[in-house]
């Protein structure tokens, strides 16, 4: 059984991925935006590695989405 911090990874990297595709990015894309790869962004996106913080509010300003919308459904756990 995942622990709440996985599956709070997890939601949140679902949410980041379901907004990057809403603007048809690659991960590609989006990992030279931030200055990472696309490995990692694949990472952050299935919950493997926690994302850090600054990381997170470039990708929210990137996306053109507000940082708290990546949180969706984690109010549930």
């Amino acid at each position: 059984m995942e622990d709440k911090q996985t599956i709070f990874r997890k939601k949140v990297g679902v949410n980041i991925r379901k907004y990057r595709k809403d603007i048809h990015m690659r991960q590609w894309q989006l990992a030279d935006l931030i200055g990472c790869t696309s490995n990692r962004i694949s990472q952050y996106e299935t919950g493997y590695l926690c994302i850090p913080i600054y990381r997170l509010y470039l990708i929210a300003n990137i996306l053109n989405v507000p940082i708290n919308h990546f949180f969706e459904e984690c109010d549930k756990l």
